[in-house]
């Protein structure tokens, strides 16, 4: 055989397998689709929290304004729970519309559930840590303004690590990315089972939580005594692990759920 008839017979497996993607980039393909709207990702959740710390300056000002003194303000704003919650409610919807709106082009254009779970997963992991990375940043410069320069705290308070850079920075990323982890796997449910699903998924939920109190009050579990010692290395150490079934769940979910419909 010649060595051009030799590389005419070879060349199209050649072509082949060099045009096939590997798992790592049809995972990156879905990355790419689900940050494509830039603007639900990243200018919505800067506006709510930059509302959320101009809310929390009036809310300190205010309380001056009626008397306190502002050393009294000052420390009294360690309560302020506003940095951990403010996106709670955002992200759960956020999660739950990039498996209803994505998914079914996803799977249309020839990306597998399998490799759609896994890049949706790292979309969310990503976005959790750069919001971490934001608090962590935000929270140095509202110490070294002490409390943009009038007295008022969001991040330096006592349930984002009481002004710890590494329990605000664990805090802020997995309440942030069970959230996220939340919506999608509700929306997975919805996929699989529609409305019905949802609701008796919530009323598990409840339920385990429910069995889990009571199970804790019989038999005298000191979870508070337990917890008192590191309590946000913990607190963290536990959402994770519910992260990870909360995904492992959407997959179980989402490998056999209908889309198109």
């Amino acid at each position: 055989m010649s060595t051009q008839a030799l590389t005419t017979a070879t060349s199209p497996a050649h072509t082949n397998q060099s045009t096939t993607p590997s798992a790592g980039e049809r995972i990156m393909r879905v990355v790419r689709l689900q940050l494509l709207d830039k603007k639900q990702l990243i200018l919505v959740p800067l506006l709510i929290i930059g509302s959320g710390i101009i809310i929390s300056i009036i809310i300190g000002e205010l309380i001056k304004l009626a008397g306190a003194p502002p050393e009294a303000v000052y420390e009294g704003m360690r309560n302020n729970q506003a940095a951990l919650w403010i996106l709670t409610g955002y992200f759960v919807s956020l999660g739950a519309l990039m498996y209803a709106k994505s998914l079914p082009f996803a799977v249309a254009l020839g990306s597998t559930r399998r490799d759609y779970w896994l890049g949706t997963t790292l979309t969310l992991m990503l976005t959790s840590l750069g919001l971490a990375v934001l608090s962590t940043v935000l929270l140095a410069a509202e110490k070294a303004t002490r409390g943009w320069f009038t007295g008022s705290r969001m991040y330096d308070t006592y349930i984002l690590g009481n002004g710890d850079y590494l329990n605000a920075f664990l805090m802020s990323f997995v309440i942030s990315g069970i959230s996220l982890l939340a919506g999608n796997f509700y929306a997975a449910i919805y996929l699989r089972w529609k409305s019905a699903g949802v609701t008796f998924t919530i009323i598990g939920t409840v339920v385990l939580l429910l069995g889990f109190i009571a199970l804790a009050v019989t038999t005298k579990l000191d979870i508070i005594g337990w917890m008192s010692a590191d309590p946000y290395l913990k607190t963290a150490a536990i959402v994770a692990a519910i992260m990870i079934l909360m995904s492992a769940a959407t997959w179980v979910v989402v490998r056999n759920a209908p889309v198109g419909r």
